[in-house]
């Protein structure tokens, strides 16, 4: 059913997307896939929760690397993954942003989703930290929040560079800026 979903908004985006097609796209009646799904909202919040929890396992997997060199490596190469992996998901992700602004209920549930993501982001890099023996001298809930926007606009300039040739430098270029982010944010604990 999500695959079905996922594949629909991608074809014809959050607004364009009908219930009727993703039912049909996934063998379902309409009253089917209502009976699960409130509506477009609760469907698309659905594969929201899906997207989020495999960045969140991409973050978990760089949270296990050890030193700066190797975070931000790891980091890198889950960031070219992800932008490759499906590009159009950056795009649903912005008009789905958008029109849940303008929605206090779906903002708070957009947000919630968002938050998950960035309380992840901080445990990683405050574990990839303690492995290197370093400590981040700026929170980890800062510099969750300054990749979370970084990761927003790669994400946004991969899903609109036509060509993809920049895109696959942006894995890379976020790898050094991790890294710098890093060497700069965190100093050696005493008696390391």
């Amino acid at each position: 059913m999500l695959n079905a979903a996922a594949a629909v908004f991608a074809r014809r985006g959050f607004h364009g997307a009908r219930m009727r097609e993703v039912a049909r796209a996934a063998g379902l009646t309409t009253g089917a896939l209502y009976a699960r799904f409130d509506g477009k909202e609760a469907l698309f919040l659905a594969l929201a929760a899906r997207h989020f929890d495999d960045w969140l396992a991409r973050v978990d997997a760089v949270a296990g690397a050890t030193g700066v060199d190797a975070v931000a490596g790891a980091a890198g190469r889950a960031v070219t993954a992800v932008l490759e992996d499906d590009p159009a998901w950056a795009l649903l992700f912005m008009e789905f942003w958008l029109y849940a602004a303008r929605k206090p209920r779906l903002q708070a549930a957009w947000d919630e989703r968002r938050r998950r993501f960035r309380t992840a982001l901080a445990r990683a890099a405050g574990a990839a930290a303690r492995r290197a023996g370093l400590r981040l001298t700026a929170p980890a809930e800062d510099l969750a929040a300054a990749v979370d926007v970084v990761l927003n606009g790669l994400a946004f300039e991969r899903a609109t560079d036509c060509s993809g040739a920049a895109s696959r430098s942006y894995g890379a270029l976020f790898a050094r800026l991790l890294g710098a982010v890093l060497r700069d944010g965190t100093t050696p604990r005493s008696g390391s």
